[in-house]
């Protein structure tokens, strides 16, 4: 990796879009490495560099990737305070950067457990932004074998494969997903913002979304730009059905589930009750 990183800068003009791509690849490296300190030095630096060459968008870069870092270490009062300085800066203004930023804060208040400052952000963001990406492909959403062989025997006035039972009773289950859209359509740092009590197809929620395609959005000199901040919550399918030995209809889980941008909304929802 670094000899790649000084490849790039031995060859290439600094304002070079390779260049400035690659200025937080070092840092990156350390992060999955686990080795967090020197992944902050090596931000620091390219940030401290940045700023002497009055290169501004190096050094915002760097700037969000420390204030992450620290979120992601608990260091919460040490990346808020970054985060207020890095918003005072000029290239803080532009559109993306603006979205970049309120990305970051909305990620340090899901760290906190701030449900409201993460409805307010998500409202935020979702202002901010033009139109959706255009999703080019998918991969397929998880499915729940035995509620879709159920639903399938049901569909024919069969017997369900596995019959609710009077005592059963699905919860409401739910997750609002965080992702970038980068602008050559590529999908990077999906992540669970919150959700019910830790749902067991989370997981196979974010490789779908990690894995999707969207069109490139990216102008001419643009293409290392921050790209597009989305949030989609995602709830499972229910029904209601009356089990054996009961006259109560109840919801019970079905196959499938139900997906709402957020980002495309001009306010985003609150949390669904039970």
């Amino acid at each position: 990796m670094a000899g790649q990183v000084k490849t790039l800068r031995d060859n290439l003009p600094a304002d070079d879009v390779a260049v400035q791509a690659s200025a937080t690849a070092l840092g990156d490296m350390w992060i999955k490495l686990g080795k967090f300190r020197r992944a902050d030095a090596s931000f620091h630096a390219i940030e401290d560099q940045a700023l002497a060459e009055g290169r501004a968008y190096p050094a915002m870069m760097a700037g969000m990737k420390r204030v992450w870092l620290a979120g992601a270490l608990d260091k919460a009062r040490e990346a808020n305070m970054m985060l207020d300085a890095l918003e005072q800066r000029p290239i803080a203004q532009e559109p993306g950067f603006r979205t970049a930023l309120r990305a970051v804060r909305l990620r340090l208040a899901v760290r906190a457990g701030d449900d409201a400052e993460i409805t307010r952000l998500a409202g935020t963001i979702a202002a901010d932004q033009g139109g959706p990406p255009v999703l080019v492909w998918q991969p397929p959403y998880p499915g729940d074998a035995m509620a879709e062989a159920s639903n399938n025997v049901r569909a024919f006035g069969g017997v369900d494969v596995t019959s609710v039972r009077s005592t059963d009773v699905a919860s409401i289950q739910w997750v609002d997903v965080g992702f970038w859209v980068r602008p050559d359509g590529h999908i990077e740092e999906a992540e669970i913002l919150r959700g019910s009590r830790a749902p067991a197809w989370a997981p196979a929620i974010l490789k779908q979304v990690a894995g999707r395609r969207y069109a490139a959005s990216a102008k001419v000199g643009e293409e290392d730009g921050p790209g597009s901040y989305r949030i989609e919550r995602v709830t499972r399918k229910n029904l209601y059905a009356t089990p054996v030995g009961s006259n109560i209809r109840r919801r019970v889980a079905a196959p499938g589930f139900e997906i709402l941008d957020l980002t495309a909304s001009e306010a985003a929802m609150s949390p669904p009750g039970e």
